[in-house]
């Protein structure tokens, strides 16, 4: 237990790292360019492909703590707390992501709701955060008395979605074979996620490839450039 504690004590000053530098970031920003407006920098600018790659990285880090959060699950005969500590990530990422994933869109751009689900790359954002809340709403219902029998194949759905929709993804007028390959490389690993936790359930010599595989999401996530 005391290197668990250890271990997510690590991951969180990760998460503050990042965070702190990607506020760093906009501050570097606006000194070199003064008049620069903060809710909506310029497609491919500097300062957008900053905050795009400050974005994935702090999302590499909660699905990393997710994963650990997994493989303990599993290792630890009477969890405790951590059991409630898996949804509450995701509705901690959710919720963040539907807020700051766009700084141009809803609800902290100048872009209202409507114009917002119009552009296809805040849409798709926003349905990645969606993602993320109902795996926290049908895991956090799944670790109390009432389980409802639909919400069993919840995660591993949501994980496919999430790779369906990574396959799809582009970054508008600044979209490359880069971009695109680390985001396939993302739905593969969706796939995987989604795949081996269905398998998982008949065969026990894959209860540890789903967990693993998130970890490796968080990865690619940390190490997203464009």
């Amino acid at each position: 237990m005391q290197n668990a504690f250890t271990l997510l004590l690590t991951l969180a000053f990760f998460l503050f790292h990042v965070s702190s530098y990607s506020q760093e970031t906009d501050q570097m920003v606006h000194r070199e360019v003064p008049h620069a407006h903060f809710s909506a920098p310029i497609v491919g600018s500097p300062e957008d492909i900053a905050y795009s790659e400050s974005m994935h990285r702090l999302n590499g880090i909660f699905v990393l703590l997710l994963g650990c959060l997994a493989l303990l699950e599993q290792r630890l005969s009477k969890p405790g707390w951590l059991r409630w500590g898996w949804p509450l990530l995701f509705l901690v990422s959710g919720i963040y992501l539907m807020i700051n994933s766009d700084r141009d869109g809803w609800p902290i751009g100048r872009k209202g709701i409507i114009d917002s689900l119009q552009d296809p790359e805040i849409f798709q954002h926003k349905l990645a955060a969606l993602i993320l809340l109902l795996l926290g709403v049908s895991e956090f219902l799944l670790r109390t008395r009432w389980r409802p029998p639909l919400l069993a194949g919840a995660f591993p759905m949501l994980a496919v979605l999430a790779g369906i929709m990574l396959v799809f993804h582009s970054h508008a007028a600044h979209h490359s074979f880069r971009i695109a390959r680390q985001h396939q490389l993302m739905a593969a690993t969706a796939f995987t996620i989604g795949v081996t936790n269905i398998l998982s359930k008949r065969f026990e010599a894959t209860t540890l490839i789903w967990p693993v595989a998130i970890l490796l999401f968080g990865l690619e996530l940390l190490f997203y450039s464009e």
